[in-house]
């Protein structure tokens, strides 16, 4: 008995410590960071192809998902951070519309990489191809990507296939890469009238919110059966685009972002390496990114 208390103690000991590692390595990635491989050139030159970028997940706090739930994004817990994201930082996502850009459904096997452009509160407008809030230019995005956009023609935007034409895709509002909004971005509390416009850029933020259906009859709007003229949202959402601005799936196309998709935010190149020769990028190694 004393021969198998002996073999079985060390054996213990180390599935103990095993057991703590994983819980620890668990933790960090849930609560302090995690890694990711930028896998496109959407946010060139920013990120290469080949970059894995560290994301901090203490600045806006980490999220709980219960993956047991059918709904695990209905079920997120996010803890409190150190402070609020800011403008033109770089924001690690997952997707928010896993089979159509129509409805809002988090896909949890998608992450994304954009930069913050508007804010919960902004009002975002893009004039001849440049970003503007609250009708201030130059505040947010990569200046050069917005000039080469500035300096193209709309023909020659047009020729590019799923380039020109932008969110909501609507004959009502006609927005395209260079003529955009103005846009409010709506934050927790406030209360925005809901009318035959509005409807239309707010509709699948009030249905991920509500999980009813919203609804536009002779000019009426309805949540399910109920008739509404206002809608107070309970959500912070933001709007997010690419440094490379005509190879970028970002809100300009797809929408504004409900918080809850958020994973964290990216501030340092933890290594890199070319796909194409295979040879390490040693001078991107730990630089910060911004």
């Amino acid at each position: 008995m004393s021969k198998i208390k002996s073999v079985l103690r060390p054996i213990g000991f180390y599935l103990s410590l095993a057991i703590i590692t994983i819980l620890i390595v668990v933790l960090l990635r849930v609560f302090v960071f995690s890694i990711y491989t930028i896998p496109s050139n959407s946010m060139s030159p920013t990120l290469m192809i080949g970059d894995k970028i560290l994301v901090n997940k203490l600045l806006f706090g980490g999220r709980i998902i219960n993956l047991f739930n059918s709904n695990p994004e209905k079920s997120l817990i996010r803890i409190k951070g150190m402070r609020k994201i800011k403008h033109n930082e770089l924001i690690v996502f997952n997707f928010p519309h896993r089979d159509t850009w129509a409805k809002i459904e988090m896909d949890l096997n998608r992450y994304f990489i954009k930069r913050c452009i508007g804010l919960p509160g902004d009002t975002i407008e893009i004039i001849n191809g440049f970003f503007k809030i609250h009708g201030k230019m130059g505040s947010s995005g990569l200046t050069s990507s917005q000039e080469n956009i500035s300096l193209m023609s709309d023909l020659d935007l047009k020729r590019m296939e799923r380039i020109y034409t932008t969110f909501p895709y609507d004959s009502v509002y006609n927005w395209n890469i260079k003529d955009f909004g103005p846009l409010y971005i709506p934050k927790i509390g406030d209360s925005l009238q809901i009318d035959s416009r509005n409807y239309i850029l707010y509709k699948k933020l009030i249905e991920d919110e509500t999980d009813q259906k919203l609804s536009m009859e002779a000019g009426e709007i309805y949540l399910d059966t109920q008739k509404i003229d206002h809608f107070v949202f309970s959500r912070n959402y933001y709007f997010l685009a690419g440094d490379n601005g005509l190879n970028s799936q970002d809100s300009r196309y797809w929408g504004l972002l409900p918080e809850y998709c958020i994973t964290g935010i990216a501030t340092r190149i933890w290594s890199s390496k070319n796909p194409a020769t295979g040879k390490h990028r040693f001078e991107r190694i730990l630089k910060r990114i911004e």
